[in-house]
Formats: structure tokens, sequence, C-alpha cells
């Protein structure tokens, strides 16, 4: 596996700079907080046709991913919502 070392899976999943803007640290991709529901690691974006939105709390064994076909500013605090009530059910 290309991952073959835990100290590589562990440095990839760090947070590396501190990001105020999001209360957290960015690091290899993504922002990662601490939570009400333990560590997180985050992603969102758009490629201007869709959105889509990652989170991954370790300590829950909870990853999801919800995701838009609309590129309208609509698409992020959707897949947002979604995603709160995704934890809400699944990571609580």
């Amino acid at each position: 596996p290309v991952l073959s070392e835990q100290a590589t899976l562990d440095h990839l999943h760090a947070g590396q700079v501190e990001n105020p803007a999001v209360g957290g640290k960015y690091g290899c991709g993504w922002i990662v907080l601490n939570t009400g529901l333990g560590p997180a690691l985050t992603h969102g974006g758009s490629n201007t046709n869709s959105h889509a939105l990652i989170w991954i709390l370790p300590d829950k064994d909870f990853a999801a991913v919800a995701c838009t076909n609309t590129g309208e500013d609509s698409g992020f605090p959707a897949c947002d919502e979604a995603m709160q009530e995704l934890m809400k059910r699944y990571a609580s």
C-alpha cells in the first residue's frame, strides 16, 4: 500500500497551519477541527457545476459526503444542511 506507515497517515490528517477563519487548522487538504463530537476532518468545494462536502469524525467511526448537482449559491447550504442531519442521526 502507498500509505504503509502510520506516521504518514497521521501526518496527512494533522493540522499544519492555524486557520482562524474556521477555528481550526489546515493540513494536507483538510480543515482539522475539534468539535463537540471529537476531532474532525472536513473539506468542501465546488467546481462551479456542483458542490461537495465531506466530514470525517474518527472517534465516532463516521464519514459522510454530501453532494449537489448544481453550482448555484444554494448548493453549499444544502450540503451543509444534509450533513448536519446525517451527523445528528449517525454521529451523535
